[in-house]
């Protein structure tokens, strides 16, 4: 049964049109999955008279990471470091720098340019140094 599976998901992804077609199917189910993850986390923890900042800063953390925690998992066992890899960095930049930019453009708030100079300073070293260390030290060749 499992090589029939295999067989004919292997002949899905020959052809582009499959290629999409699994790609949407896999975009549902983990939207639907993430929904699914955190409406039950909610369910659980209101049961048990858990506060929600706890929820939200433990198991959902958990669920919308496990999705990358996969692909990084899943590419680095067919030997695809480099994808691992660009996961792990494109969440980062993700997480940092779309997240702050919803939050600006939602609801802005007054800031305290003195507070935000050193961490974001210590951001961008810090990327820069990554940078250098990840082309000159993980590139083969």
């Amino acid at each position: 049964m499992f090589q029939q599976f295999f067989a004919w998901y292997n002949g899905l992804t020959d052809s582009l049109w499959g290629s999409l077609a699994l790609f949407a199917v896999g975009v549902f189910l983990l939207i639907k999955g993430g929904d699914w993850f955190v409406d039950s986390a909610v369910g659980i923890a209101k049961r048990f008279h858990v506060p929600e900042i706890i929820i939200g800063a433990t198991v959902v953390s958990i669920g919308t990471t496990l999705p990358e925690v996969m692909v990084s998992v899943t590419a680095a066992v067919n030997n695809n470091g480099a994808i691992a890899y660009g996961n792990a960095i494109g969440s980062i930049i993700c997480n940092t720098a779309l997240i702050a930019a919803l939050t600006i453009a939602i609801r802005p708030a007054p800031v305290n340019k003195k507070a935000v100079v050193t961490p974001v300073i210590f951001f961008f070293v810090s990327a820069a140094i990554y940078m250098v260390a990840a082309y000159f030290l993980w590139l083969p060749g």
